[in-house]
């Protein structure tokens, strides 16, 4: 049976185009001991031994709990919950995060990527000055961030709502900024052609530099299907900054472990993720994505409209949240450590999920050769 759930968990992220919605693991968010296990094996170890839990005490049920008969069964699956437990307590007590900190500023507002008046509007030009209302509004308030010593400011997802002949004008602003304030900036931009919304936006983050460069600009690789927007080409992009390596994915990509684990591959220290959500998915989204940086072993912040923004370090400890639906606009200041720490799992990445593949296979096929036999 956990050989079976994790196959079918597995395949289904593979398949799904909601990659790991659903995933068991994520019922375990908070047992840090516990989740340190995906450090290894990736979600899929924690939902077989979630799996394997249920098999054992239905088995045992079915013994009716007959100690002579189940000893050696629970005996085994408690000696490897365990270690299990006890890997994780020894990593979190001997293996903590000892690096200097960065200032994070996470800034979100009340405007959605895609506003009743963005799709509804049919004259461009009249719907310009709201757009640059909010555009002013995310400088002025990245300007607060900056007096309260933040060193990198990102925006949540698509909070910049622009016009595509508006686009470079608004990144020069955002140019100038950085350079002046000598800050690294990341704007999340929306970016609407004429045609919007029978033509796809841009969703993506501008990454500008102390100097004023544009270190890069990352297309969200998963648009959310619905979603009017472009696809990116699926490459999680790095910096060397005097903060680390900073790596960046947008929202939906945080449920694609395998996207994911380029950054942990490339040896990511902090992962920026500009994101936007709403009521149902409120704290759950933002709980799923730390699992990513425990994956991977780097720092995460992700700045969310419409939800819950938080900064965790690489084994899951919550550095700082703001709930959007509590407390409103707001600019959530967070410490994160700029060094991370090379994990099992950015090295082997889903190598225990395709082992519970072979395994299923090698049971249903020994299932098939014991039945004709008899």
């Amino acid at each position: 049976f956990p050989l079976a759930w994790t196959t079918v968990e597995y395949v289904n992220s593979l398949a799904n185009p909601y990659g790991t919605w659903g995933a068991l693991a994520y019922t375990q968010y908070g047992n840090l001991p516990l989740v340190q296990i995906v450090s290894v094996t990736g979600v899929w170890g924690l939902a077989f031994l979630m799996a394997w839990f249920a098999s054992v005490a239905n088995w045992a049920w079915e013994q009716e709990f007959a100690r002579s008969r189940i000893r050696r069964g629970i005996g085994l699956y408690a000696g490897i919950l365990a270690l299990v437990l006890l890997f994780g307590g020894a990593r979190l007590a001997l293996f903590p995060p000892r690096s200097n900190t960065a200032a994070v500023a996470a800034i979100t507002s009340s405007h959605d990527i895609f506003s009743e008046e963005a799709l509804a509007a049919e004259d461009w030009e009249s719907l310009r000055p709201a757009l640059a209302t909010v555009q002013d509004g995310l400088l002025e308030r990245s300007r607060q961030a900056v007096q309260a010593d933040a060193e990198i400011i990102v925006w949540h997802e698509g909070a910049a709502l622009v016009l595509k002949e508006d686009e470079a004008a608004l990144i020069e602003r955002g140019r100038e900024f950085a350079r002046q304030e000598q800050v690294y900036l990341g704007m999340a931009l929306g970016t609407l052609p004429d045609g919007f919304p029978d033509q796809p936006a841009e969703n993506k983050l501008v990454l500008i530099d102390p100097s004023g460069d544009v270190v890069w600009e990352y297309w969200k690789s998963n648009p959310v299907p619905g979603e009017p927007s472009l696809a990116g080409d699926g490459l999680i992009l790095t910096q060397d900054t005097r903060h680390g390596r900073i790596a960046a994915a947008i929202c939906f990509d945080m449920d694609f472990p395998s996207l994911i684990r380029q950054a942990g591959k490339a040896r990511a220290d902090l992962m920026l993720v500009p994101s936007n959500d709403w009521p149902d998915i409120d704290p759950l989204h933002t709980h799923m994505a730390s699992f990513r940086a425990i994956e991977n072993g780097f720092s995460l912040v992700r700045i969310t409209g419409n939800g819950l923004s938080a900064a965790f370090d690489y084994q899951g400890r919550v550095l700082a949240a703001v709930d959007y639906f509590t407390s409103g606009e707001q600019v959530m200041i967070a410490h994160v450590p700029v060094q991370g720490a090379k994990t099992i799992y950015s090295v082997i990445g889903d190598l225990f999920a395709w082992l519970c593949v072979a395994g299923s296979v090698a049971l249903v096929g020994w299932a098939i050769v014991l039945h004709r036999r008899r």
